[in-house]
């Protein structure tokens, strides 16, 4: 896991349990189900410092859609106070780290304290109506002097933007039908 500062957001669980609810949300998911499929990240944490990092996100994201549970707060609430993760936030790294984590932490509790007055509403993110590429596309891109070829093998869109998966393909393959068909990727 990759964590780069104190902040409630900044580390890979964090991001990824903080989207996971806001896009489920976004999506018109049930709130029941929501709170099941983000507690299904409970099952990988490894210690106290993971569960609070979990808690955190989690409480962020609930507090900002208006649904908070209490039980939530509370649990997070208690793991602040133990101190356990921020013991393992000052092993893990060091001092300032772990009183900048604390800081951080208590501010949030302050937050989510009192319901948020005006709840995030669902966002509904456009379709991408334009695309570049389709699914089979060949393509030949140009990057720093040098030539990649490769071939379109998925289309991923999120949040009304468009990823292209590319599959590229090996060196030696040239701009014919024959080379893209017998070539190696």
């Amino acid at each position: 896991m990759s964590i780069d500062g104190p902040g409630i957001l900044a580390s890979d669980l964090a991001h990824d349990v903080y989207n996971e609810i806001l896009d489920l949300y976004d999506a018109g998911t049930p709130i029941l189900e929501v709170r099941n499929r983000a507690a299904a990240y409970e099952e990988a944490l490894f210690d106290d410092l993971d569960k609070e990092i979990y808690l955190a996100a989690s409480a962020k994201a609930y507090w900002e859609i208006g649904h908070l549970p209490g039980a939530l707060y509370k649990q997070l609430s208690r793991l602040v106070e133990s101190g356990t993760s921020l013991a393992l936030w000052a092993q893990s790294s060091n001092e300032d780290l772990a009183r900048a984590r604390k800081t951080a932490l208590l501010k949030l509790l302050r937050q989510i304290a009192v319901p948020r007055p005006k709840p995030r509403p669902r966002r509904r993110y456009s379709k991408v109506r334009t695309k570049l590429f389709s699914l089979g596309n060949c393509l030949q891109l140009t990057a720093e002097q040098k030539v990649y070829r490769g071939v379109v093998c998925k289309i991923l869109e999120y949040r009304g933007q468009c990823e292209y998966a590319i599959l590229v393909m090996g060196p030696n393959t040239v701009l014919t039908t024959e080379s893209f068909e017998s070539g190696s990727y």
